[in-house]
């Protein structure tokens, strides 16, 4: 957990990445996230159908609903009609096209490979959303049944309760102690629920201000790949994001000291990017990455089987391409099965919550005969 100060000054310079331009994959925006693949999308098939890239972009910029994203490809027509590549004209909108991306399609115009790379890019943006919307639907019923759940029992507790207290205090008598005990709780509530939710609110504010610092960063990050459940979901997204980021990038021509630095900042972990770091300094040295991958607890042992299978073959892209693939499906399948896991187990234990306040407010209504006749 303690990072020397070589490790912090290599943090540094790999994570922000200056001159390359590194993104967190993990933090799209709407614009990256809805209109950057559709609009790679039909560019790509454009340039595969012979249509030239000048007019493309006017086709697109004629079709393009939003303003802004149409001034965008107005200006990306205006600079590549000039005789810049698309790349370069996309330099100008670094808050639309991820840096990352353009270093991307450079190499791709190089090699001749554009129209397959826009289109491995916005499948690789799909993708990638189409997961993080999976994980956050499956957290969306969770959420509204706890919620809901904490209104009934909230309501229950103030409004209702206190009718029995009243008719009890009228004749004299002791309400039943399930009843005493919610009422005890329902008092604290009333009296104290207010600084409670305040140090709620200033405990989070807390955490998100140690969040944004060095050490608070590499804490989340740590507890993040090796919380119960949740660490293996992470350990296995951060190689789903490095696999399929280092393939594409191999796939379009990009060299693999480059391409390695640039799957490391995709990932969006520090503790995963720190062994990205690290097996780019050996591979610096001469030494292959699979060996150099080796030695580590965060990516599966099978991440440096395939690459060095990758090495023999000569087809690291490809196969990269595979282990992302077999562990986006494991994920969505991990998800999947967390969602139809958690469901009933959060059934069952809003059921007794629930049904026990009932049981402890209906008690005094069910005794009450018994305290009114003589």
């Amino acid at each position: 957990m303690l990072i020397h100060c070589k490790s912090y000054l290599t943090w540094r310079s790999y994570s922000t990445y200056p001159m390359l331009g590194i993104t967190d994959m993990s933090q799209l925006t709407t614009i990256q996230a809805r209109l950057v693949p559709m609009f790679f999308h039909k560019l790509s098939a454009m340039l595969v159908a012979g249509i030239s890239l000048e007019s493309a972009l006017m086709d697109l910029e004629k079709h393009s609903a939003k303003k802004q994203f149409k001034g965008m490809v107005s200006s990306l027509r205006a600079s590549t009609a000039q005789g810049n590549p698309l790349s370069v004209s996309m330099q100008s909108f670094p808050e639309v096209f991820l840096p990352m991306h353009v270093t991307v399609i450079q190499s791709a115009e190089a090699a001749g490979r554009t129209p397959e790379t826009l289109e491995d890019i916005a499948l690789s943006i799909d993708q990638q959303v189409r997961l993080r919307r999976k994980i956050i639907m499956a957290m969306i019923y969770p959420a509204v049944a706890l919620g809901i759940g904490c209104i009934v029992a909230v309501l229950m507790l103030i409004f209702v309760l206190p009718a029995f207290q009243s008719m009890y205090d009228g004749f004299d008598a002791e309400l039943p102690r399930p009843t005493l005990f919610l009422l005890a709780v329902r008092n604290a509530v009333v009296h104290y629920g207010l600084y409670v939710a305040l140090g709620v609110g200033a405990v989070m504010f807390v955490l998100k201000v140690c969040r944004s610092t060095m050490l608070g960063k590499v804490v989340a990050d740590w507890v993040s790949l090796h919380a119960p459940i949740a660490g293996d979901l992470n350990r296995k997204i951060a190689t789903v994001r490095f696999a399929r980021t280092y393939s594409q990038l191999l796939g379009a021509g990009v060299p693999i000291v480059t391409a390695l630095k640039l799957a490391g900042g995709a990932i969006g972990n520090f503790i995963a990017e720190q062994v990205i770091i690290n097996a780019v300094e050996q591979v610096e040295r001469g030494n292959p990455l699979s060996s150099a991958m080796q030695p580590q607890k965060i990516f599966p042992d099978m991440l440096g089987d395939m690459l060095l299978s990758g090495e023999t073959t000569g087809k690291t892209d490809e196969i990269m391409a595979h282990l992302a693939k077999m562990y986006d499906e494991e994920v969505s399948t991990t998800v999947d099965g967390l969602a139809v896991l958690v469901q009933p187990i959060l059934i069952v234990v809003l059921g007794i919550i629930l049904g026990g306040m009932i049981i402890a407010i209906l008690m005094p209504w069910f005794l009450l005969p018994s305290i009114i006749s003589p």
